[in-house]
């Protein structure tokens, strides 16, 4: 044992001599890792800024575009969240429909609404029936009567999926 306890000390000894080791083993870490913190901190506020600040385009297109325009603008009038006073309020801004899928991939628009007839609607959901498997395919409903809303969004971009998730709130309100 006593040979052991020799051992150690000697390396201990040893490895308080070597001020690199030290440095990169114990006072970089204690400095680096706060300083690493902060700084995420600070990017992530603010991108969620600029995401609370952004006015989110859209175009409004398909067979009922003058239903689906007149649906939205009814939807943006409501608060979906009246008592929340620590979300900013969200601000929509419509363009025209000319080139809306391009300009989507673009990234020039965030969102693309499509206004489809139910005809439309319907030949959508049994394209998605048809290559879903049974289990999707039993939670998917066909309703002949109702035109309805696709939004159509950018998945990779934050601000395109925030406007999104935003416009859905809105109109869920929409009954």
């Amino acid at each position: 044992m006593s040979v052991l306890s020799t051992l150690f000390r000697y390396e201990i000894r040893m490895l308080l001599r070597d001020t690199r080791t030290l440095i990169i083993a114990v006072v970089a870490p204690l400095i680096l890792f706060p300083v690493f913190i902060v700084i995420t901190n600070f990017v992530e506020d603010a991108d969620e800024r600029r995401l609370e600040e952004t006015t989110y385009t859209y175009a409004v297109t398909g067979d009922r575009a003058d239903w689906a325009t007149r649906t939205i603008e009814a939807a943006l009038l409501l608060d979906p969240a009246p008592d929340d006073t620590t979300r900013a309020p969200v601000r929509f801004e419509a363009r025209g429909a000319e080139g809306a899928e391009g300009l989507l991939s673009e990234g020039d628009l965030h969102l693309v609404v499509v206004g489809l007839s139910p005809d439309a609607w319907r030949a959508i959901q049994e394209d998605a029936i048809a290559e879903a498997d049974s289990a999707d395919a039993a939670e998917m409903t066909l309703d002949p009567d109702v035109p309805a809303l696709q939004i159509k969004f950018r998945a990779q971009s934050d601000f395109s999926r925030r406007a999104r998730d935003r416009m859905r709130e809105h109109l869920s309100l929409i009954h």
